[in-house]
């Protein structure tokens, strides 16, 4: 039994856990928010959060994500002068950076308020939000330190913490205050989720160390430039979709948009408990491992196994139920998204096939790759395909073209990985990559072939087969059922 698996599952089961927790939270908060300030509310709690994250993504520069893999390495080096160093320099940056978006943002709030909802009234009300920036930009500069000095159950906790304060806080300006909550509400709460941040960081003990700002700049310089290259990617990811959704409301009218945004939100959250630790755990550990070629493909590809593991068994379940999930989450007018579901959960697997493998080129620092494969080439594949298959086939042919899609960036990024990094993959990994691919696309053809009844017999049968045997796989490498047993006897 390889303690790496185990430790895999054990950051995989923390982050998964506190990401259904936090998944509750949300709905928790929503359900307030609908009851409390009603749709204006939580229209009004949109637009000023999505007017805002813009300016956080602009100036957050993706130095959050980038330094982890410099602090990674330095921590695995055990070189604490430099990771000291990289520290302060980091905190000085997003001090600056935090800043200056807080005060475009307040400069830009005339603006904000004639593009957002066609007049001057909110004006104050986003020169007060504009703090939001600072103290969101802090509390990521917190959550990296934490991330990179590899404190899984302290980074969960905090997330999970900050959560359930941030809801604590926003309630009571909703409750006496209504409407004219909502502002305070998303400031105060924002607060207190930095305050939780800085709080749990402290655990992490820094240095001081002498740092001119000549010496600061040229620590930041490698950050921006890596930073630069995922904001960039990022918002041209956010401009894909938004260019398919406006092509799906032309093609196909707001219902068919509607269908769409369910069905992907829904699929999304499925395997979202299972790449939950895959910035906050893996990412910092193969930022440690791209210097030797055999502890590189030793991680990626024990990551690769155990997501596939612990996402087959959820996908093929997901798939057989889809119809009632949806009735229960949704509403029976949602129905008849179901196929869409079905298909997408193939499309799922294939992307958790590929997830690992995926931020090789970021680990690496390898800015034009990154740019090549994540910014260009799967934003430019996934508008092409999904506006042509959705042309000719309607819903259906979106969730192919996610099929197609991830199917295209897997066989393009195992190719480039192998090419530039030296990634092997095992024979084991491969066979399992296979064996699920063929495994999940008979279960969805029957969904397709049979009639109802006899679907869900076949169907119930063949993915409790499947999951006791991707579970029992699971536990040969991992001892999940004996660490289970332990707790439960402790």
């Amino acid at each position: 039994m390889d303690p790496q698996y185990r430790s895999i599952l054990k950051a995989t089961s923390i982050f998964g856990g506190t990401q259904f927790v936090q998944i509750l939270v949300g709905l928790v908060r929503s359900k307030f928010v609908a009851l409390l300030i009603g749709t204006a509310g939580m229209g009004l709690n949109t637009i000023y959060m999505s007017s805002l994250a813009l300016f956080i993504t602009i100036f957050g520069m993706g130095v959050n994500m980038s330094v982890v893999k410099d602090l990674s390495k330095a921590y695995d080096q055990q070189d604490w002068y430099h990771y000291n160093s990289i520290t302060i320099a980091f905190r000085r940056l997003l001090f600056f950076l935090g800043t200056i978006g807080t005060l475009v943002v307040a400069a830009f709030s005339p603006l904000l308020s004639k593009w957002s909802f066609g007049d001057d009234q909110h004006v104050w009300p986003y020169i007060f939000l504009s703090v939001i920036v600072f103290f969101t930009l802090l509390s990521q500069g917190y959550t990296a330190v934490l991330v990179s000095s590899r404190r899984i159950k302290s980074t969960a906790a905090c997330s999970l913490v900050s959560s359930i304060v941030s809801l604590l806080i926003a309630v009571p300006f909703f409750y006496f205050w209504r409407l004219d909550g909502v502002v305070p509400g998303i400031v105060f709460s924002t607060i207190g989720n930095f305050v939780v941040t800085y709080l749990f960081a402290r655990e992490v003990k820094i240095e001081k160390v002498a740092q001119s700002i000549k010496e600061t700049m040229d620590i930041s310089r490698s950050m921006v430039a890596l930073g630069l290259a995922m904001v960039i990617a990022s918002l041209m990811g956010n401009l894909t979709n938004y260019l398919i959704n406006i092509s799906v409301t032309h093609l196909g009218g707001l219902s068919d948009l509607g269908l769409y945004g369910a069905g992907i939100t829904l699929t999304m959250q499925t395997v979202t408990l299972v790449f939950a630790s895959m910035g906050s755990d893996y990412f910092p550990r193969l930022s440690a491992a791209m210097g030797d070629k055999a502890r590189m493909n030793q991680t990626m590809n024990e990551q690769s196994e155990i997501v596939l593991l612990l996402a087959v068994p959820i996908l093929s379940v997901f798939m057989l139920v889809a119809p009632w999930v949806v009735r229960i989450l949704l509403s029976e007018e949602f129905v008849p998204v179901t196929g869409f579901i079905r298909v997408l959960c193939l499309g799922m697997l294939i992307r958790a096939a590929s997830y690992a493998l995926g931020y090789a080129s970021f680990a690496k620092g390898d800015k034009k790759v990154y740019m090549f494969l994540e910014g260009g080439c799967s934003n430019f594949s996934n508008l092409v395909l999904s506006v042509t298959m959705y042309y000719l086939w309607g819903l259906n042919g979106l969730a192919w073209s996610f099929v197609v899609n991830y199917s295209l960036y897997y066989l393009l990024i195992r190719y480039v990985d192998a090419r530039r990094y030296g990634y092997r993959i095992t024979e084991s990994v491969r066979i399992l990559i296979i064996s699920s691919i063929v495994l999940m696309s008979a279960l969805l053809a029957i969904s397709f072939v049979m009639p109802e009844i006899w679907y869900y017999s076949v169907g119930g049968i063949s993915t409790l087969t499947l999951s006791i045997l991707y579970l029992r796989s699971l536990n040969n490498k991992t001892g999940l059922v004996n660490a289970l047993l332990c707790r439960i006897k402790k």
